[in-house]
């Protein structure tokens, strides 16, 4: 869409093959420097189409299909963030994954359509964790250390495989079947 007020810019669309590297690399720099907690999905996109303007030419853009899955993603995150304290770390953790979340909504059109999609159940247990806790007494240190080295596993190593988002919420899930087990114990 050339008039598109979302880029800024009248030129073709970047390739989706394109977008996935820019995002690789942006996500391999907060996999070094963790992301700050303030950052939204549109900073993301206003990165991303800096980068690509730099690389690429002033004209740079987002396609339509890209620009509304970085819109979906923006409503699902403050969704998300609307129901979890907001002094919590499970928020740092869920800014933390927006780089990989956002290369697997772009890569994969089913993210949004798929109950099951891998990155959208890790979405989840971290949300849910953070959603549970309702004061700092009930802050579970284990499980918030565990969410943090499961979160920054999926950030280094997530390169296009979603597999990664799979084994990180199973380890959630075995932490908490664990923590279960030894309360009935």
């Amino acid at each position: 869409d050339p008039g598109n007020p979302a880029t800024g810019a009248t030129g073709p669309a970047l390739s989706s093959p394109v977008i996935n590297n820019l995002l690789a690399r942006l996500q391999g720099l907060t996999a070094e420097k963790p992301a700050s907690p303030g950052r939204a999905i549109d900073d993301i996109r206003n990165a991303l189409l800096a980068q690509a303007r730099a690389e690429h030419g002033a004209s740079a853009q987002l396609s339509p299909r890209d620009n509304d899955t970085m819109d979906l993603l923006g409503l699902l995150y403050r969704q998300i963030q609307a129901h979890m304290r907001s002094d919590g770390s499970a928020g740092e953790l869920l800014t933390q994954l927006q780089l990989p979340v956002v290369r697997a909504a772009i890569t994969d059109p089913g993210f949004f359509v798929r109950d099951e999609h891998p990155a959208r159940e890790l979405l989840n247990a971290v949300a849910e964790s953070g959603a549970a806790w309702l004061g700092n007494e009930d802050i579970d240190n284990v499980l918030v250390q565990k969410l943090g080295q499961t979160v920054q596993k999926v950030v280094s190593e997530y390169n296009g495989d979603e597999q990664v988002f799979a084994a990180a919420t199973e380890e959630i899930q075995a932490h908490y079947r664990n923590a279960a087990h030894k309360a009935e114990l």
